[in-house]
């Protein structure tokens, strides 16, 4: 009953925490992650963070078609359209061209974006539900390749490194990694705690 009620735990806290703060999830959308000293980008005056919206008139909708673009653009003055702040910003970029390939480039790295969804009470339980049972088949998964590498190191090459042992965390790094949450995050924080009631739940079952 104990190891259930850890289960049930880490499902209701889960299903708290989506409720609360709601869940983070990937937009294909093309923000700049870096801009390149030197570059096309940064004579243009690209910042990090900007949300490419259109290039040389042709709308971007993704990190793959912000690349496409860009590569086949050609030389010459383009006009590139970027979301900062909440609003757009026309500017103009001059990509240059790559003797190694042919394609163009402006000097940026690009990385997909996050938004943050409410979600309805049933959700929340759904979600809950899901997420902690992707940690449970994680922690499957770990064990599954912990004593399958343990047995073939028995009994078929002792010089075979057991994988997993140096992902296992004592009670005193667990504590020193939730004394880093409760500094820096306290949704964090509340995930290690469903993390860990999931995975003594699970464990405490196994005998």
């Amino acid at each position: 009953a104990g190891s259930v009620m850890n289960i049930v735990f880490a499902i209701v806290l889960a299903a708290v925490t989506l409720g609360v703060c709601g869940q983070t999830r990937v937009v294909d959308h093309a923000y700049i992650y870096q801009v390149a000293e030197d570059s096309p980008a940064q004579a243009a005056g690209l910042q990090r963070g900007d949300r490419i919206v259109s290039f040389d008139g042709n709308e971007v909708t993704s990190v793959e078609s912000a690349v496409e673009k860009i590569a086949e653009s050609g030389g010459g003055e383009k006009n590139m359209v970027v979301l900062r702040d909440g609003n757009e910003v026309s500017l103009t970029v001059s990509p240059r061209r790559q003797e190694s390939d042919g394609s163009y480039k402006i000097g940026i790295s690009l990385a997909q974006g996050t938004e943050r969804v409410r979600l309805s009470f049933f959700d929340c339980i759904k979600e809950a539900f899901a997420e902690v049972g992707q940690m449970i088949a994680a922690i499957f998964d770990f064990l599954g390749d912990l004593f399958g590498s343990l047995i073939r190191k028995i009994f078929v090459d002792s010089s075979i490194k057991v994988e997993g042992t140096d992902d296992v965390m004592s009670v005193v790094g667990v504590v020193g990694v939730m004394s880093v949450a409760v500094r820096e995050n306290f949704e964090l924080l509340l995930y290690l705690a469903i993390s860990i009631s999931a995975n003594l739940g699970v464990m405490n079952l196994l005998p």
